[in-house]
C-alpha cells in the first residue's frame, strides 16, 4: 500500500511511502504502520526479510486537540 503520513497544520510534509499491508486496509483507512524493519520482520515472523514498514492496524477513529498556550 501506499501510505501518506498525517501531520498536523503548519507541520512538515514528509513523503508518501510504501507498506506491507497485514490487516486487509482499504483505500482512504487510517493505519497504523510501525515503520523499523526489525519489529516488521519480527511480526511477519521473516528474520531474513527485506522489510521496513509494515501496516500493523487500522484506526477506527482520531481526535486532535488543538493545545493553545
Amino acid at each position: 500500500m501506499v501510505v501518506q503520513p498525517l501531520t498536523l497544520y503548519g507541520d512538515a510534509v514528509d513523503g508518501d511511502f510504501i507498506a506491507l499491508d497485514n490487516t486487509h486496509a482499504g483505500i482512504g483507512d487510517t493505519v497504523l504502520v510501525n515503520r523499523e524493519g526489525n519489529g516488521a520482520r519480527a511480526v511477519l515472523d521473516l528474520p531474513d526479510g527485506c522489510i521496513i514498514s509494515l501496516i500493523v492496524g487500522i484506526v477506527d477513529s482520531l481526535y486532535v486537540e488543538s493545545l493553545k498556550e
